[in-house]
Parts: structure tokens; sequence; C-alpha cells
């Protein structure tokens, strides 16, 4: 179990060193191999954890790390999580024939009643939109964990578009403001971390990809 629990700990360790310390951390692994050989392998472990967070934290770049890696984990991710959930919801209700939104409209009035049908006949593209709008987040946060900032504006733009019919979709069958919000809120996040981020990067120097 310390064997395993060591090696999980070295296994975040190591990629945390910088680019500068790369042949340090190739050294602290072949020390690992032999610290886990004598029984101190966790030990080990912990402390190049340790050594590794404290060089990270030390300078501009271990920083711009850390940041870019938050926001990617914790806030582009549970977005593209919350759009995923949503169509997976949405598509069950629709396979099931049992959405209690279009059974209320359904009870309703003739407005209700047509948008009802409305929402009966959109309902699969917005899963479709959602589930694209998920993947989509997914594919910035891994660009913005990555560096890699032409692919994360490109994702983004395309993010943009979904949002735009997915909006649109709806405003004409289920207009919810807080659903609204929530889509905007995620853009301005997006559309202001990326061109943030790249620019602290290029302050340190490092090629953007």
């Amino acid at each position: 179990m310390n064997g395993a629990a060591a090696r999980a700990v070295m296994a975040v360790a190591l990629p945390l060193m910088r680019q500068d310390d790369r042949c340090w951390a190739h050294a602290m692994g072949a020390e690992f191999e032999e610290a886990e050989r004598d029984g101190q392998g966790l030990r080990f472990a912990m402390g190049c954890l340790g050594v590794a967070a404290r060089r990270l934290t030390g300078s501009g770049r271990g920083w711009h790390f850390l940041t870019r890696h938050g926001v990617a984990l914790a806030i582009i991710l549970p977005f593209a999580l919350f759009h995923l959930g949503c169509a997976l919801r949405g598509l069950r209700y629709w396979l099931a024939g049992g959405d209690p939104y279009v059974a209320a409209l359904s009870a309703g009035d003739a407005g209700q009643r047509l948008i009802a049908v409305a929402y009966r006949t959109w309902s699969p593209w917005i899963a479709l939109l959602l589930v694209v709008l998920g993947t989509l987040h997914i594919v910035i946060a891994w660009r913005i964990a990555c560096c890699q900032w032409r692919g994360a504006r490109h994702a983004m733009i395309a993010a943009i578009l979904v949002v735009a019919g997915l909006l649109l979709c709806i405003a004409v069958v289920h207009p919810t403001p807080g659903g609204m919000v929530l889509q905007a809120v995620a853009l301005a996040v997006e559309l202001l971390s990326v061109p943030i981020l790249a620019a602290w990067q290029a302050r340190h120097n490092v090629p953007i990809r």
C-alpha cells in the first residue's frame, strides 16, 4: 500500500518541477527507486513533493502554472460537467417521455401547449448543443492547462457560437434568466482568463503556442 502511495505522490511531484529543474527531477526519480528499496519511498516522495511545491511557488512561472491549472480545473471544467449533466438529464427525460416541464405546459392554456410542442421538438437539439458545449469546455480547459492559447481561443469562438444557438433555443422554449446568466458568466470568465494568462506568460518570455 505504501509503495503505491509513494509512486502516486512521485507521479504528482515530478511534473510539478519547473523546466529548469528537469535534470534534478530525473535524479529524484532515480533516487526514489533506491529509497523505495530501503522502505523509505513514501517519506522520500513526500519530501520531493514539498520541494517541488516550494520551488514552484518561488517563481513567476510556477505561479502561472498553478493559476492556469486552477482556472482549468476549478472554473472551466465544472462548467463542462454542468453542461454535460444537463444534456444527459434532458436526453433521459426526452427518451422516457416524462419531462415534468413538458407535462406542466401540456396541462396549461393554448399558448403553453404550443410551447410544449416546441420544447419536445427542440429538446434533442438542445441536448446536442449542450454536449458540444461541454466538450468544448473540456478542450478549453486542456488548452489553458497546456498554454495552447491559440487553440483555446479557437475553442472559445466555437463555444460562443454554440451558446448563441443554445440561448436562441432556450429563449423560445424555456426562457430561464438564471440559466442565461450562468452561460454569460461562463463565457465572461473564459474570455477574460485566456488573454490575461497569455499576457502573463508572455512577460516571462515563454513561447506561446
